[in-house]
């Protein structure tokens, strides 16, 4: 009884620290004319752009668009507040920044202004006005108003500031934008070539070219536009990034291990970094280094992904079933942990467990495992920074907790059978707790069901070994026995 009742002492639930986060909405078109709606997405752009520049953290387009989707939202605006802060908070963003324009007679006024979430109060307006030819510039000035506002920036930076890409012409701007806009990736193609036609060394067009290319999987085409941007100091960092992806998906793993030691002093993303370069030695064969690599990346920051790869390297059974166990306690909704799981217990005769692992597999997915695996490494891991990537959320652990919670309080008050019900509840919440499991086979064993609890309780013991766990097993394994004879 002492241990079940212990958990009551660590439901503590402890404050999690969120970066400070915008999210950048685009601009309402307050003109009459509807054929300059694509300004709207120019200035979110714009400030976007300024803002990863100063390493201030942003909710990327990709991201804000995926939301929108999520919601089914139109991206035609504008936006209600009470919209506004249902982004915001799905964001988990900790400001929006949003406004509107006006064009007339060739002038353009430019309005922008926020809103704190966790108070819902907007912020001061900041405004800048001029010809449209001039957007650029003015883009710009906007940017340097607001971001004053969050961070100093010296004036002498200024000049050079307000002037970044303003010899880029509008219609390559234009149609660089309406490539943004578009969904189809034939259309952002043709819009992109075009903005290129006039201004072939655009930096913007170059990389999101690049970067489209990559994900139509046509590598050579992306390297070469990559090629292009080669000395921007405002995409060298990315545009390096995206180089290795580039020669890893070429099979070129020594020059995308170069390129990616090579910018790892430059990033904050250093556990991202890590974890490639180890997938590159995993597929050269060179375990030893790609271990080297995961354990770094680990240690910087603990991932459901980065176990994953270091369990597909693993130097014996245990440590390769000890990594699954991990990634599957962090995210147990990726299929392909569970699949190369099932197969390696399948392998080493570990049918009982295999079992378990099926009814989990079930539980949650409508497919069935291989049943054989050629390769492994082709499960690795290989995370991208440069896209949004749609990811399934893992519930809350503190879900699980709770049913617990709940469980408790039936045991004391001796119903066994609702408790039972919220154990489900919160293996279902959790499948790999070890603890949800001994609870249960504790309560199959006052209910003298020796078998369930036995099972139960075995699989306990393989996600997570406890003596005290053990001695209640030894003991149903004698109960057992007697009542087999």
């Amino acid at each position: 009884m002492k241990k079940i009742f212990f958990i009551f002492c660590i439901f503590l639930f402890f404050p999690t620290f969120i970066p400070s986060q915008t999210l950048i909405l685009p601009f309402e078109n307050k003109s009459n004319n509807k054929n300059f709606s694509w300004i709207s997405e120019s200035i979110s752009y714009s400030l976007e752009f300024f803002f990863d520049n100063y390493n201030l953290e942003i909710i990327s387009q990709e991201e804000r668009n995926q939301i929108f989707e999520e919601f089914q939202i139109p991206f035609s605006i504008p936006f209600s507040k009470a919209t506004m802060i249902k982004l915001g908070n799905r964001a988990k963003a900790s400001k929006i920044l949003y406004g509107e324009f006006k064009i007339e007679d060739e002038k353009i006024y430019i309005k922008g202004e926020s809103i704190e979430l966790k108070n819902i109060k907007p912020k001061e307006i900041v405004s800048v006005e001029g010809e449209l030819k001039s957007l650029i510039f003015l883009q710009n000035l906007l940017a340097w108003k607001i971001l004053n506002n969050e961070i100093h920036i010296e004036e002498k930076n200024g000049e050079e500031f307000l002037k970044k890409y303003s010899d880029i012409p509008l219609s390559s701007w234009e149609n660089f934008i309406k490539g943004m806009i578009a969904k189809e990736k034939d259309k952002k193609e043709s819009f992109f070539k075009k903005s290129l036609e006039n201004f072939q060394h655009f930096p913007f067009a170059l990389w999101e070219i690049s970067k489209l290319y990559f994900q139509k999987s046509e590598y050579e085409k992306s390297l070469n536009y990559l090629m292009l941007l080669k000395g921007n100091e405002d995409f060298a960092y990315k545009s390096s990034f995206l180089l290795a992806m580039n020669f890893y998906n070429l099979e070129r793993f020594e020059r995308a291990i170069e390129i990616l030691n090579r910018i790892l002093k430059d990033t904050k993303n250093k556990d991202i970094i890590y974890n490639n370069i180890g997938v590159c030695y995993a597929k050269l064969n060179n375990n030893e280094k790609a271990l080297e690599y995961f354990n770094m990346a680990l240690d910087t920051k603990k991932s459901a992904d980065y176990f994953f790869n270091k369990s597909l390297v693993a130097e014996n059974t245990d440590e390769c079933f000890d990594n699954l166990k991990n990634s599957l306690q962090i995210n147990h909704l990726d299929f392909n942990f569970h699949n190369f799981l099932y197969n390696k217990l399948i392998k080493n005769n570990l049918d009982f467990i295999a079992k378990k692992e099926l009814e989990i597999i079930k539980m949650y997915f409508s497919k069935e495992p291989d049943k054989k695996i050629d390769n492994s490494l082709n499960f690795l891991k290989i995370p991208n920074i440069l896209f949004a990537e749609n990811s399934s959320e893992v519930p809350d652990k503190n879900v699980s907790r709770s049913y617990i919670e709940f469980a408790l309080n039936s045991i004391k008050n001796k119903d066994y059978h609702k408790a039972i019900t919220e154990i489900k509840k919160a293996i279902y919440a959790s499948p790999y707790e070890s603890y949800n499991y001994y609870l249960l086979g504790w309560v199959y064993f006052h209910l003298k069901l020796h078998k369930n609890a036995l099972e139960e309780i075995e699989f306990s013991l393989w996600l997570k070994e406890d003596p005290e766990v053990r001695s209640l097993y030894q003991k149903l394994r004698s109960e057992s026995n007697n009542l087999r004879v």
